[in-house]
This record gives C-alpha cells, sequence and structure tokens, in this order.
C-alpha cells in the first residue's frame, strides 16, 4: 500500500477509520473472526450529532449531513435504535435535522472534529441520499424513523462548495401524496451517469437531469434504461484511479471490471481474485460499496454472512486490490444482457489484471449496536 491514508466508513452512528496497511490476507475461521484495525472510532450521535447522518468528502474537508437528533432526555438506547427495533412509535421523539457539519481532514483526531458549517439546507433531511457531479453535491431527503412524520418541500437541493451556497431543486416524481418511508418511495442507491443521477426505488429507476434541472416524467424499466447497465444503481461502482475508461461495480453476487468503449460495448472481467472461497454474499449488490484509493488501488466493503462455531453470523468483508490495465488483452465478456448471445473465443482474454492486497471476513464488535448497515465510505491519504 502506497502512502499513508486511512479508510473511513460510516454507519447510521459511527464513523470508523481503519488502518488498510493492517488489513492483510485472512485466512477464513470457523471459531471467531479478527476485529477490523479500528484506529479511531467517532459515535456522533453518542456525541449529540444526527442518528442517520450521511457523508461526503470533499478534497481534505469532511461533511456529515442531516439525520435525525433525539429530544433531550432520551436514553443512548433509544437514540441508537435502529428501525423496527421493537420501540413504540410514541417514544420515536426525533426532529430531522437540516444541519451541515464539516472537519478539516489534516490528522486522524480530526474525523471527530466537526463544526457548524455556515449554510444549512432549506428542509430539513432524514437520511439524507448524496451524489457528487462536478464538485457539486445533491442531497436528497430519506427515510424517516418516525413513519408518521410528514416530508418537507424542497426535499431536493444542490450544496455548491466552492460558492458555499444552497440551491433547492425539484422534488422527485417518486415522493408521492407525502409519504416517502413506503418502499415505493425509499432510494436503494443514486449513481451519476454522464450528466443525469439515476435513482433506484421501488424496483425502477428516475432519472434528474443536471443541466435541464429537472426530473424526467417516466420511470425505467431495466430492459429500458437509456445508460449502460453496469453503471446504474445498486451497482455500487467506482472507476478505477488513473483509468477513464476501467469501472469496478457489484453486479449481483459478483464483483466485476467493465471496459467502457468509446464504441457503447461494455465487456466485463469478473474480479474473483478479491474473494474468500468461503464468501457468501447478500443478494443485495447495493448493501456493499466499492471505494477508490488512488495509486490504481480499490478497495470493497460488503456485509456479509459467515458460519462460526456452527451457526450463521453477520460480518463485513473488506478487500483492497490494485488494478492495472492489460492493453494487448481482448474483451473477456460482454455485459449487455439485451443484445443476443455472441460467439466467445474458447479461452476469453482478460484486460485487467487484478493483485489482492489485503481480504478478509471481520467481527463486528466495533460496528456498534445495529446491523452492518453501510451508509458511506471514502479513503482519504494524508498530505
Amino acid at each position: 500500500m502506497e502512502g499513508g491514508g486511512v479508510l473511513l466508513i460510516a454507519t447510521q452512528e459511527r464513523l470508523l477509520a481503519i488502518d488498510v496497511t493492517k488489513l492483510g490476507i485472512r485466512r477464513y475461521s470457523h471459531t471467531k473472526f479478527p476485529p477490523l484495525p479500528v484506529v479511531k472510532v467517532f459515535n456522533f450521535v453518542e456525541e449529540g450529532y444526527s442518528f442517520g447522518a450521511s457523508f461526503f468528502k470533499w478534497e481534505s474537508k469532511l461533511y456529515m449531513v442531516g439525520g435525525e437528533t433525539t429530544s433531550s432526555g432520551a436514553s443512548k438506547e433509544e437514540h441508537c435504535r435502529p428501525v423496527g427495533s421493537g420501540f413504540d412509535l410514541n417514544s420515536r421523539a426525533s426532529m430531522p435535522s437540516r444541519d451541515i457539519f464539516v472537519s478539516n481532514l489534516t490528522t486522524l483526531d480530526s474525523i471527530s472534529e466537526f463544526h457548524n458549517h455556515s449554510v444549512t439546507m432549506s428542509t430539513e433531511k432524514p437520511s439524507p441520499i448524496l451524489a457528487e457531479f462536478e464538485g457539486k453535491i445533491y442531497v436528497l431527503s430519506g427515510p424517516s424513523r418516525r413513519c408518521d412524520y410528514s416530508l418537507e418541500t424542497p426535499t431536493f437541493e444542490v450544496y455548491d462548495p466552492s460558492l458555499g451556497q444552497m440551491e433547492p431543486l425539484p422534488d422527485p416524481p417518486f415522493y408521492i401524496n407525502n409519504n416517502y418511508n413506503s418502499y415505493k418511495c425509499v432510494v436503494a442507491r443514486c449513481s451519476v451517469e454522464g450528466s443525469s443521477i439515476y435513482m433506484l426505488v421501488g424496483g425502477h429507476y428516475y432519472c434528474y437531469r443536471i443541466q435541464d434541472k429537472k426530473w424526467d416524467e417516466r420511470k425505467y424499466a431495466m430492459d429500458n434504461i437509456p445508460v449502460q447497465i453496469s453503471m446504474l444503481p445498486g451497482f455500487g461502482g467506482q472507476l478505477v484511479p488513473g483509468y477513464d475508461d476501467i469501472f469496478i461495480c457489484f453486479r449481483f453476487n459478483s464483483l466485476i471490471a467493465v471496459m467502457l468503449r468509446s464504441d457503447g460495448g461494455r465487456p466485463f472481467q469478473y474480479i474473483n481474485e478479491v474473494f474468500d472461497p468461503c464468501y457468501r454474499p447478500d443478494s443485495f449488490s447495493y448493501d456493499g460499496l466499492v471505494v477508490s484509493m488512488g495509486n490504481q488501488e480499490m478497495c470493497i466493503v460488503k456485509p456479509a454472512t459467515a458460519e462460526a462455531r456452527d451457526r450463521d453470523r453477520s460480518v463485513v468483508y473488506v478487500a483492497t486490490f490494485r488494478v492495472e490495465k492489460l492493453h494487448s488483452s481482448a474483451p473477456a465478456c460482454n455485459s449487455d444482457d439485451s443484445e443476443q448471445p455472441q460467439p466467445q473465443p474458447p479461452t476469453p482474454r482478460p484486460f485487467v489484471s487484478v493483485t489482492c492486497l489485503s481480504k478478509g471476513f471481520y467481527d463486528l464488535e466495533t460496528w456498534g449496536r445495529e446491523t452492518p448497515k453501510i451508509s458511506g465510505a471514502f479513503f482519504h491519504r494524508w498530505e
């Protein structure tokens, strides 16, 4: 691993700083799993910040956006409780937040040194969904812990860090009848393709045109979405640092590399080197994240299930790897499922070389009381 830096993993109540140089190649154990090499834990909920806040990193700054605060006098158990934990609705004394906090990432301690940003959002944003385009951060209200919470307009805004300004944007068409806690309204994942933001909601895709500042009136099914399937929400991917045409993403239960060709083709290659033979992924690819680490290095963070002492346990799977393009190689497969299958050579040649730097299952001791839900992951290299 070149240079010094930390992997930051955000959950709904904690921010974990992980030393990637201490991950290593971990052999699967049927008795126990090692803890993540966490060098600092920031439980922002216990420190008075909002449950379910979302994070994004811009240059050397880390932003904490929205979430829900708990009323004074509430217990820590109430403050940190996950949705559906058995608490009576009337005890869910929470209030969505419109605040933005920022930290200058200069040292390890700085990940817990947040201060109020001078800009606040127009309306409260519980569990906000974030997308970045050309340095601007698009913020959409997410699901609230309170089932009776009313939707406030605008639900969608954009923040420009260079100007320090928020701009309200049109509400999305899937927020219907002031209700955004049902399956048909909850955003599973969003991603940017070209100059559009696509959101996976209730099994369909919705598109926001950034240049036009408007949502498409129609919703898209998988078979008629007008973008490359591998780039869609739900596949949690990133471009490889140093290459603008190699994209690493989850696809169902697999990790793949996709070549983004100028002719519109999208050959892909399975990346099996990063998985332990005992890896049993969940069936929802949007639960995992791909993180760009610089210097052609990547990281995956994904909840998984593994057996220990004859019972299944929830764990987190983390792997780091280096990707290099093989310029003389031909495409391995074609990822366009809508086209007729084309004849393939007997032994398809890969177009990238993958070197696994670390991989393994890790215990969730430092994760907190919640289930292993990842709300964000970033790599920051110290200057």
